[in-house]
């Protein structure tokens, strides 16, 4: 096999490759798996997608998998869906126009979240989209999705999906960093009842 250095390649190029990609270090030497996380962080992929890693995941499990993440969305009040590859779930969102929107995705193979963008940047403003919305439900929230991704020992807080000045808004609290809630979701998987 060709040997093939990544860092040379721009992200069009590698998404042509996806997962058929195997690591090589600069001289053609296979890299270890360490290296290959790093590399892939510093070139801003989530995860490598080898068939060594993912390959006794079956159709049914990706499909166990989603209908449990669907059922935490419609919990809350959101929409869950497959992405275009099988292996993620899609969380959305009603923005202020009240569209449906993309908020994070989870990638079923590596449990990894990867976020759109927190409330402000997302336009969500729970606080004027969802009326519901309380900071204890938002910790709930939190805490369940941290159980659902346990498989890379989850630390999503609330304040890494909730902007401080929507949470402020919704707890009627004059600053977001003053509420222990606001820092609240990883120190614990289980979901409160």
């Amino acid at each position: 096999m060709a040997s093939l250095d990544i860092r040379r390649l721009g992200l069009g190029a590698m998404a042509l490759f996806g997962a058929s990609l195997v690591f090589k270090g600069v001289k053609g030497k296979e890299i270890s798996k360490k290296e290959e996380d790093n590399l892939a962080l510093e070139i801003g992929i989530d995860s490598v997608m080898g068939a060594e890693m993912y390959g006794e995941k079956t159709q049914k499990n990706y499909q166990e998998e989603t209908k449990r993440f669907k059922k935490i969305a419609r919990k809350y009040g959101f929409k869950a869906h497959n992405a275009i590859s099988t292996n993620q779930v899609v969380l959305e969102a009603k923005n202020t126009d009240g569209e449906w929107q993309t908020w994070f995705t989870i990638n079923l193979d590596t449990g990894k979240l990867s976020l759109r963008g927190n409330t402000d940047h997302s336009n969500l403003w729970f606080h004027q989209t969802r009326r519901d919305m309380t900071p204890r439900k938002l910790v709930r929230f939190v805490k369940e999705i941290n159980a659902f991704i346990t498989s890379v020992n989850p630390h999503i807080l609330v304040r890494h999906l909730i902007d401080p000045e929507d949470y402020q808004q919704i707890a009627n609290i004059n600053d977001a960093y003053d509420d222990e809630r606001y820092f609240m979701g990883a120190e614990t998987f289980e979901a409160e009842a």
